[in-house]
């Protein structure tokens, strides 16, 4: 009986410490906050306004710095050939959710 209980107590301590092994930080995200969409000469061409908080999560004081925007080019015959081609251009995971402006021409 000792045995089963002392089981079941390591089973439930493992289980509870597998907790968050997928976490991103924010400094290793990139979030896409604009994005443009054209087709020039039979491809879509997407550009997308990107936003790295890498400098402000490392920062201590009490005064932000300006955070760093960037823009990304991605080019295909088709919008997921494009949007595949950003990933291709970052190092870092980039995250969709925050887009605000989205333009087409």
């Amino acid at each position: 009986m000792k045995m089963i209980l002392r089981f079941i107590l390591f089973v439930m301590s493992v289980a509870l410490l597998s907790g968050c092994w997928d976490t991103k930080d924010i400094q290793d995200i990139q979030y896409i906050s604009a994005m443009g969409i054209d087709y020039q000469n039979g491809q879509y061409v997407i550009y997308v306004q990107v936003t790295s908080f890498a400098g402000v999560a490392k920062q201590e004081g009490l005064e932000p710095k300006p955070t760093p925007v960037w823009v990304a080019e991605g080019r295909g015959k088709t919008m997921i050939e494009a949007m595949n081609d950003i990933y291709k251009k970052s190092n870092q995971y980039i995250y969709w959710a925050h887009v605000k402006l989205i333009i087409f021409s």
